[in-house]
């Protein structure tokens, strides 16, 4: 079978990464517990491969504080620092999300937004000049900023 260079090297950074064994940073100030380590190194794994995915799984078991740990990591690392991570979630968890980041990740700033005015804000304070179309309904979500 013949494949092209940029799957080879799609092949390469999947193998690469799928060789890591991260571990939350010494600032994250919590336990993980092994299912949410699973999860955290999944979601660095995919990081390092060059993809996105979505973390989903039953309420409670602890995505908020995975997705944290791995905040705190890639913000520690050069390429990250200045730039801001977006977390979308329903207007009802916005404060528990505001409420784990001062406790796990408080090194971290978090800037909430809420209603139409999110998309523009975060955009000016992004420096981004363009975000394709939306179909968020700002009544029922709000955005977190993440800025280190």
């Amino acid at each position: 079978i013949q494949a092209s260079a940029e799957w080879d090297e799609c092949v390469q950074r999947m193998t690469s990464a799928q060789k890591i064994n991260p571990k939350p940073s010494s600032e994250f100030n919590a336990e993980l517990r092994e299912y949410q380590l699973d999860g955290y190194r999944w979601m660095r794994r995919l990081a390092e491969w060059g993809v996105g995915a979505c973390l989903a799984d039953d309420m409670g078991l602890g995505k908020t504080i995975q997705t944290l740990a791995w905040l705190q990591l890639t913000r520690a690392e050069a390429d990250a620092r200045g730039k801001p991570s977006l977390i979308v979630c329903p207007t009802s968890l916005v404060e528990n999300w505001a409420e784990e980041s001062a406790r796990f990740t408080p090194d971290l700033s978090v800037l909430v937004m809420q209603g139409e005015a999110a998309t523009t804000l975060f955009l000016i304070e992004s420096g981004t000049k363009h975000v394709g179309s939306s179909h968020v309904d700002h009544e029922r979500s709000a955005v977190l900023c993440r800025r280190s």
